[in-house]
C-alpha cells in the first residue's frame, strides 16, 4: 500500500511439535501449533515454514544403542554439548581402518532420500570422514572442526535395504548428534527421535 509493505494476519497451523534455530544459535523444539522464527544465517529471524518429513532413524542421538552396528568404534555417551546447548552429544572413537557405525534400514528404490548429521572434531585438528545415506553412496570426504556443523547427503534409492552411518578410514575422534534420514531432496530442520520414526508434519 502505497509503496510500503504492511503486515498482513495470516493462519498458520501445524499439529506436531517441531524444532528451530533460536537467538542464542541453538536447536530448540516448539509446540504442536506453535509458529517457528529460524535464525539459522539470519539475525533478524525469519517464519519458518517447511514440508512434513520423516526421521526414518530411529535413535537419531543415542549412538551407543544396539539399532547402531559398530565395526572398530567404540561411543561414549553424552560426552559433549550439542547443538541443542545440553550434554547429549556422543564421541565416537575410531579404533582401527575400516571402521564404521551404521543403521540399517528399509527405503524404497528410485526416492531420493537425504541423509544429514551433526558432527565437530574431539581434537584440535581436522579429520576426514564420510557420511553416507546408502553403503554404495557415500558423500564423499569431508572435513570436521572445532565447531558444529551439519553435514548432509543426498542420494537416489537403487536397493530397498538401506545403510547409513559414518565412516572413516583414519583413528579419528569425533562428536556426533542429530543423526536425520529423510525422504526428499534436500535436509530439513532437525527431527529427534528415541526408538522410533517421527514426522513433523507441514506448516
Amino acid at each position: 500500500e502505497n509503496n510500503n509493505f504492511k503486515p498482513l494476519p495470516f493462519d498458520f497451523s501445524r499439529a506436531s511439535s517441531a524444532t528451530v534455530v533460536n537467538q542464542s544459535g541453538l536447536i530448540e523444539t516448539v509446540g504442536s501449533g506453535e509458529p517457528r522464527i529460524d535464525f539459522l544465517g539470519n539475525t533478524k529471524g525469519a517464519l519458518l515454514l517447511e514440508p512434513q518429513r520423516t526421521n526414518l532413524i530411529s535413535y537419531s542421538q543415542a549412538f551407543d544403542n544396539a539399532a547402531w552396528a559398530k565395526n572398530n568404534v567404540t561411543v561414549t555417551s553424552n560426552a559433549a554439548i550439542s547443538p541443542d546447548g545440553t550434554l547429549n552429544a556422543d564421541l565416537l572413537n575410531f579404533t582401527s581402518s575400516g571402521n564404521y557405525i551404521d543403521y540399517a534400514g528399509t527405503i524404497t528404490v528410485g526416492q531420493t532420500y537425504t541423509v544429514s548429521c551433526y558432527v565437530k572434531s574431539a581434537v584440535p585438528s581436522n579429520q576426514t570422514f564420510v557420511v553416507y545415506g546408502n553403503a554404495n553412496k557415500s558423500s564423499g570426504t569431508i572435513t570436521a572442526t572445532s565447531q558444529w556443523q551439519r553435514f548432509t547427503h543426498t542420494f537416489t534409492a537403487d536397493i530397498t535395504a538401506m545403510s547409513s552411518g559414518i565412516n572413516s578410514t583414519a583413528l579419528n575422534q569425533l562428536y556426533v548428534w542429530g543423526f536425520q534420514l529423510e525422504e526428499g531432496s534436500y535436509a530439513t530442520s532437525y527431527i529427534p527421535t528415541s526408538g522410533s520414526a517421527v514426522t513433523r508434519v507441514a506448516e
